[in-house]
Parts: structure tokens; C-alpha cells; sequence
């Protein structure tokens, strides 16, 4: 009688929750970028430096154009969550008016 062969009770739960802490866990580790432009290698180097200083020196990070932000950029790791977009701006003077 293993522990497989006995199957506790829920868990297929646990295996969910432990999936997704798991991945929460993994999205802290990567920072993913977004700009509406190229950005040249020294700005992405010294963003790339002060993202790895704060999060550790294990965080990928990945570099992504997207044109709908029409300007500044967003950088979210695991959480957290920067929007310094001209996008995010306008929709927030929007919600203003």
C-alpha cells in the first residue's frame, strides 16, 4: 500500500494549488519588459542591472515591442507591475474627467 496506490482525499487540489504556486514562483524570476520601440543596449543593460539588483541576480528578463502602449514602457515581474505607459496616463486622466 503506497502512498500513490491510496490517493488522499483531494489531491487533485493540492496538485493545483501546488501547480500554481509553483508557477507564481517562477514568474517572480522574469521580468517581462514592454515598449513601443526598439530600446538601445546601454538603457536595456542598465535596466536589466536595476532589475537584478532589486529581484536577484537569477531574473531573466525578456524585452518585448509592443506599439499599443504609444509610448514609456511597463515592466512586470511575478506581481509587481510598473506602468509608466502614455496609454495607462490617458486612461487614467480619463477616468479623472
Amino acid at each position: 500500500d503506497s502512498l500513490i496506490a491510496r490517493k488522499p482525499r483531494n489531491y487533485t487540489d493540492v496538485l493545483k494549488n501546488y501547480r500554481r504556486l509553483l508557477r507564481l514562483e517562477v514568474e517572480k524570476r522574469h521580468a517581462r519588459i514592454e515598449t513601443v520601440s526598439e530600446v538601445d543596449r546601454e538603457t536595456s543593460s542598465t535596466l536589466v542591472a536595476n532589475l537584478k539588483k532589486k529581484y536577484g541576480s537569477d531574473l531573466t528578463t525578456e524585452f518585448v515591442v509592443n506599439p499599443q502602449l504609444l509610448g514609456g514602457m511597463r515592466i512586470r515581474v511575478g506581481s509587481d507591475v510598473w506602468d509608466g505607459t502614455v496609454r495607462n496616463r490617458l486612461e487614467q486622466l480619463q477616468q479623472q474627467l
